[in-house]
């Protein structure tokens, strides 16, 4: 007679499991007691409930952002939209020669939103001092006085001319500002910052051929 430990069990293929190797080893799937694999399905029922509630939440949370994003999107492209309407017409502020600005409200809404109210984004700017958060900062500021330009362009009419020429001086700098700090910044604080550039010496050259274009058609 061979003697078996307590918890000695054995499969009905005949492989022999102790009471170790049975909580814990290689044979512990299919071998465990009754009541210890319960136990082991009843915690598992409950990391997957917990799983499934974090999930919902989660989505929660991204169906609330996205609604905020595009309620505020809209709110500030047709406010604009009525506030021509209203005023000079689009026709008129078609002939002021300014890009639309109603093209750069996507971008600022998404910029204010990850900088300053999601305190959860990898850019917020309580945790987040990479150098290519100027180029973020710099984008708000751009928008920021294309309105004013496009807002007094619409109060002085018949100087379309140098609205226009103002309206490009703004964009080129910021064109400028994005070329310094991609330069100085590793690739990793560009992904951080949601900036993938890309091949960036390719980019540098055909951003600088386009403003030499746009120089010589000036």
């Amino acid at each position: 007679m061979v003697a078996r430990h307590p918890l000695h069990l054995a499969t009905p293929g005949g492989v022999q499991c102790g009471g170790a190797s049975a909580l814990g080893g290689k044979c512990r799937a299919g071998l465990l007691a009754p009541h210890q694999r319960g136990r082991e399905l009843f915690v598992d029922a409950r990391e997957f409930r917990a799983t499934m509630k974090r999930n919902q939440t989660m989505r929660g949370l991204r169906i609330g952002r996205v609604g905020t994003f595009l309620l505020l999107t809209f709110a500030l492209s047709w406010g604009f939209d009525l506030l021509i309407a209203v005023t000079i017409g689009h026709e008129a502020y078609l002939e002021l020669g300014v890009s639309p600005l109603g093209m750069f409200f996507p971008a600022f809404v998404a910029l204010i939103l990850q900088l300053f109210v999601f305190k959860d984004s990898p850019v917020h700017f309580q945790h987040y001092q990479g150098k290519p958060r100027w180029i973020l900062y710099g984008f708000l500021l751009l928008t920021i006085i294309y309105a004013i330009v496009t807002l007094i362009g619409i109060l002085v009419q018949g100087r379309s001319g140098v609205f226009q020429g103002v309206g490009n001086l703004l964009t080129t700098l910021w064109t400028l500002l994005v070329l310094f700090v991609a330069g100085q910044s590793s690739r990793e604080e560009l992904q951080r910052a949601g900036l993938q550039l890309g091949d960036t010496k390719q980019g540098v050259k055909f951003i600088l051929g386009v403003v030499v274009f746009f120089a010589l058609q000036a």
